[in-house]
This record gives structure tokens, C-alpha cells and sequence, in this order.
């Protein structure tokens, strides 16, 4: 009875064939995990029989200390599991509907947010360089955190280049710059960040 389209289960290692049938049925949706459940347990649930039985799956990243470190790092693993788990190959536009779509359904928001079409939020990510032959969700797949250009919440920046500096400043808000960790022996690189998250950092600790 707790499984209906207002509710999320989170990891479902557990559940068996009947269990799975049941949550797609009921239209509940489950948000899956994969770094955080082989950090812990060593394995993952089984991501291609959620998805061929109609379960709406969106992928998490959990706890930092226990998943990957950014949603990019997670895409990559549930890409890896899901071509495991069928035995073929996975595309990028199968995996982008788990971090955009499905989510934004899951949470009750497909009428705002998970796409890009005229009336809806202007969440926007936008990458450094050009996408491997043409293919904006391969480069997704392929982006680290110093490949950021912009990144827009509802049309406010919250991460980008200085060269975005007068966007910024033009929102009135606080913002601070941190350096980004890149490639192995490579300098990190200096983004904007809405907020001040040093100062947070500081009275956390």
C-alpha cells in the first residue's frame, strides 16, 4: 500500500521480481544509487529489469562520503552497470532521462523543470569545447567539473568562468570564486559560485 505515484523508494537491492512488478504498477518511482551501494553493500539493484517493467528510475549520488563525488561521476558508473547488467551497449541519451526527465516526474515538476521547451525552468548547463561528433549527451558523459562554462538555476547562475562575472554581479547576490579541481598534475581552474560556500565551510567545521 506504501507504493503509489506520490511515493520514492530509495536503492531497492531488495527487491524481488514481484516487488518490482508491483512498484511499476503502482507508478511509484525509485531513486537508484549505484556508487553509494557498492561502496556499502557491494552491489546495486538491478537497473535494466527496473527500467524494462516501466519503474520511472532516477539516479542519485546519496551521501559524498559513500557515492560519487558529483552527478557527472555517477552518470559515467550507471552507464557502466546498465551495459553489464543487459550485455550491450548503453547510448548517453538512454542514461540523460535518469538525471532529467524522470526526476522531475518523480518530484511532481514535469510541468517545469527536466526539459528544455518554452515555459519551463531555465535550467541550463552549459559545457566547455565541442561535443564528440555532434553528440551533446556524449559530452555530458565526458565532462568533469572544470568543464563547466555555466551553469544556470531558473535563468540565475549559480557556477561559471570569470568571463561571466557581469551575470553575476548583475543578480545582486552574493558570490564568491573557489578553484575547481581538474586533471591530475593540471592547475585548478578559478569559477564563480553563487553564495558563500567557503564561509559556510568554515562555520560547519
Amino acid at each position: 500500500n506504501l507504493f503509489t505515484k506520490r511515493a520514492a523508494t530509495i536503492g531497492g537491492l531488495g527487491f524481488s521480481a514481484a516487488d518490482v512488478a508491483r512498484v511499476a504498477e503502482r507508478g511509484a518511482h525509485l531513486a537508484w544509487c549505484p556508487g553509494s551501494n557498492l561502496f556499502m553493500f557491494g552491489t546495486t539493484t538491478d537497473a535494466v529489469s527496473l527500467l524494462a517493467a516501466g519503474v520511472n528510475l532516477c539516479l542519485g549520488t546519496d551521501s559524498l562520503f559513500t557515492g560519487s563525488e558529483t552527478l557527472l561521476e555517477e552518470m559515467r558508473l550507471a552507464r557502466r552497470l546498465l551495459e553489464e547488467q543487459s550485455g550491450r551497449p548503453v547510448t548517453a541519451e538512454a542514461v540523460l532521462p535518469l538525471v532529467t526527465v524522470n526526476p522531475a516526474r518523480a518530484l511532481r515538476l514535469d510541468g517545469e523543470a527536466g526539459s528544455l521547451r518554452p515555459g519551463m525552468r531555465a535550467d541550463l548547463l552549459c559545457l566547455d569545447g565541442q561535443p564528440p561528433a555532434g553528440n551533446p549527451g556524449a559530452a555530458l558523459l565526458e565532462a568533469r567539473p572544470a568543464d563547466i562554462h555555466l551553469l544556470l538555476r531558473s535563468g540565475r547562475p549559480l557556477l561559471g568562468r570569470e568571463s561571466h562575472l557581469p551575470l553575476f554581479q548583475a543578480t545582486g547576490e552574493p558570490f564568491s570564486r573557489v578553484a575547481l579541481r581538474a586533471g591530475a598534475g593540471e592547475q585548478p581552474q578559478v569559477r564563480l559560485v553563487a553564495g558563500r560556500p567557503l564561509e559556510l565551510l568554515a562555520e560547519v567545521q
